[in-house]
């Protein structure tokens, strides 16, 4: 585990970065700042390389499984294929209905937690036509 604090320090290209969420896959670094997913190449961790900057399609908060980065917008959860991080890809953008505060993704299920208190679950494994599967309330 890499510390959010630690690569916040690094000297070279990549100091001054203070991401809220670090993912690593293999060689890359997806660093979820406030306003931009950064994506660094890590192979030479003596001498980490910012390689590009996903802002197009950044508005929030980012989850990144494999190849698909699943970053949040108010109300949208845009996935970006960063299969080649030099030339991320939108893949899809998922319709939320209400404002996003935190989510997460396991397989092909996004849960999404609602400022409003409702949890969703929703079935992305057809990413044209994702599926609500449930959703319910959380009391404080």
């Amino acid at each position: 585990m890499i510390s959010t604090y630690g690569v916040y320090h690094i000297e070279g290209v990549l100091k001054n970065i203070n991401p809220q969420a670090i993912t690593l896959v293999g060689d890359y670094a997806f660093l979820a700042c406030t306003w931009e997913l950064k994506i660094a190449d890590i192979s030479d961790p003596g001498n980490p390389q910012l390689l590009n900057v996903a802002s197009p399609h950044y508005q929030g908060k980012a989850v990144v499984r494999d190849t698909l980065a699943y970053i949040s917008g108010y109300q949208s959860i845009n996935i970006i294929d960063v299969s080649e991080p030099m030339e991320p890809e939108l893949v899809a953008e998922l319709a939320i209905a209400g404002q996003i505060s935190k989510f997460a993704v396991d397989g092909h299920i996004l849960y999404v937690f609602l400022n409003d208190l409702v949890m969703q679950a929703i079935d992305i494994s057809d990413l044209s036509d994702p599926q609500i599967l449930g959703s319910c309330t959380v009391q404080r």
